[in-house]
């Protein structure tokens, strides 16, 4: 038994040593530089424009007629692609800017095929915070939408939010993806109709900084 123990403490004992040796001499290396380097930020700042595709994962829609609901529905969703177009300033690892965001749509109200939500269209300010090449930031703003309640034309505004991250694959490329949450309203005086509606849709992106 002492020989099979001495046998393994052998062998362990000079691999504490080599290690000891190794994380020794590491002491007095240079290793703050690196660390610091991958943490410091790229540079976002320019204009941006890019492409995305879009998928509603959540929404519903009420309409009135004279004030009286009768349609209280989800949204049947929809996958499409869009873009952006956008300028953003830099502050070190601050990052803050303007977005103009439009989506093409035909959201049906499930169940109601004659009850479409056009074209989304968003203008949102953006504020993020930037490290090595990743860049996680909110958004928030105003958006418009036009709604055909069954050949009445409802002219939808309100309000866009979101969260989204940014990744930089090189210097004026890059990829993301967002989630963003749209709460909207509308009214058409002469026909007495209105209607509200929300959307929360997954946002891919791939964009390019000049």
């Amino acid at each position: 038994m002492f020989k099979k123990i001495s046998a393994l403490a052998a062998p362990t004992l000079c691999a504490m040593t080599f290690a000891g040796s190794a994380l020794a001499g590491s002491l007095g290396d240079p290793i703050v530089e690196a660390p610091l380097e991958a943490l410091s930020p790229k540079d976002w700042q320019g204009f941006r424009l890019g492409l995305t595709y879009n998928s509603e994962i959540d929404g519903a829609t009420q309409v009135y007629s004279e004030g009286f609901l009768f349609i209280n529905s989800p949204n049947d969703g929809f996958d499409g692609f869009g873009g952006f177009l956008g300028y953003d300033h830099q502050w070190r690892n601050l990052v803050v800017g303007i977005e103009l965001q439009a989506l093409p749509q035909q959201t049906v109200v499930q169940g109601n095929p004659n009850h479409i939500h056009s074209d989304l269209n968003s203008l949102r300010a953006r504020i993020g915070y930037a490290f090595g090449n990743t860049l996680i930031f909110g958004s928030f703003g105003l958006a418009e939408s036009t709604f055909n309640e069954n050949g009445t034309l409802i002219d939808m505004s309100g309000d866009v939010y979101g969260i989204g991250v940014e990744y930089m694959v090189s210097d004026h490329t890059f990829v993301g993806l967002s989630v963003d949450h749209y709460a909207m309203s509308g009214e058409n005086f002469f026909s007495a109709a209105s209607a509200e509606s929300d959307h929360t849709i997954v946002q891919l992106r791939i964009g390019f900084k000049f």
